[in-house]
């Protein structure tokens, strides 16, 4: 029984110090809650600017970018049915947008993916726009339906290793789920083009999930189209990955 309760210490011990030792990023998001949106090119240089100046590490860097994009932007959902529409006929050319994702602060997973890119190049981050597959816990899929679930995420290198991050699934709301037609989803965007810089969500709570990802925990869910991108010594094949989910 002595023994026992030793080995039950020793392991409460463990997870005591592993939870003491995980990286908090409070006081980098509540930073992060007072910078500026954007409207412009030039602004988002100065937001990055600004997000970057309070701090020395890369990491920090990266998690500044990461959480002023959940703060400032909106997953498009409008979009992202109209496409899943159009690539299934052929690729047909995608709903017109009003302007860049700067100026209405919504966009798809391949957009905000490369708005982090765009903000992390500016802060002199080295980042990649990664494109691939992603299935959440209790989807089906298979050869068939994949274009359901293309999508885009990031690696940025910290501290001289690629890391893992996905903004677009640390974003916890979507707009335009109402809109029915084309007409009223290009005036919702111009209407949020007109809020340039008003459009911020810091009560928001920013996710450390999708941030720096464990890279097993981060395969289980998203398939990378180029194998390298696995970031990992022994790759798994496409097949291996799907078969989880059917």
């Amino acid at each position: 029984m002595k023994k026992f309760l030793k080995i039950f210490f020793c392991f409460v011990l463990i997870g005591i110090v592993c939870i003491a030792m995980a990286k908090s990023y409070h006081n980098v998001d509540n930073y992060v809650k007072n910078a500026p949106a954007v409207a412009s090119e030039n602004d988002l240089k100065r937001v990055v600017r600004y997000l970057t100046s309070e701090f020395n590490s890369d990491e920090d860097k990266a998690r500044a970018i990461y959480a002023w994009i959940v703060y400032n932007i909106d997953y498009d959902d409008y979009k992202y049915k109209r496409w899943i529409e159009n690539h299934q006929k052929s690729r047909q050319k995608e709903v017109p947008t009003v302007d860049v994702i700067e100026k209405t602060h919504a966009g798809i997973c391949g957009e905000i993916s490369e708005l982090y890119v765009k903000m992390a190049q500016y802060a002199n981050l080295k980042a990649e726009v990664i494109h691939g597959i992603a299935v959440t816990a209790g989807a089906r899929i298979n050869k068939d339906n994949m274009d359901e679930f293309e999508h885009a995420w990031v690696a940025v290198k910290i501290d001289r290793e690629w890391e893992y991050i996905d903004p677009t699934w640390a974003i916890p709301e979507k707009v335009f789920t109402d809109v029915r037609t084309d007409g009223a989803y290009r005036r919702e965007l111009q209407n949020r083009v007109y809020k340039a810089g008003k459009i911020q969500h810091n009560n928001r709570s920013v996710s450390n999930d999708w941030f720096m990802t464990d890279k097993e925990d981060m395969i289980k869910t998203h398939f990378p189209n180029d194998e390298r991108w696995q970031l990992q010594r022994r790759h798994r094949t496409l097949n291996q990955f799907l078969r989880q989910f059917r």
